[in-house]
């Protein structure tokens, strides 16, 4: 590939209500798939969000049934080891 060439790439932007800190991902494409792999970097670096209000673009709500999933997964997870902890 050389300097002239040009590259296309999308950027997703999570900001933070309380705190107004900004995180933002770059990505190949415009897709779910792509969303999502963002969506998990963003909580391995800041931990799972306990709200979030999604921008209405079409990956966005492709993918909003992936991520209700995966933050039931940790809820239940999160439970399940707390009460362990009180045994």
């Amino acid at each position: 590939m050389s300097e002239t060439d040009n590259v296309k790439a999308y950027e997703s932007m999570f900001t933070c209500m309380f705190t107004q800190a900004i995180h933002l991902d770059i990505a190949a494409e415009y897709s779910t798939e792509q969303f999502s792999q963002a969506f998990r970097r963003l909580t391995l670096v800041r931990g799972t969000p306990e709200f979030m209000v999604p921008d209405s673009g079409n990956q966005l709500i492709s993918a909003k049934a992936i991520i209700q999933s995966a933050m039931r997964h940790i809820v239940r997870k999160h439970a399940k080891g707390a009460s362990k902890d009180t045994r």
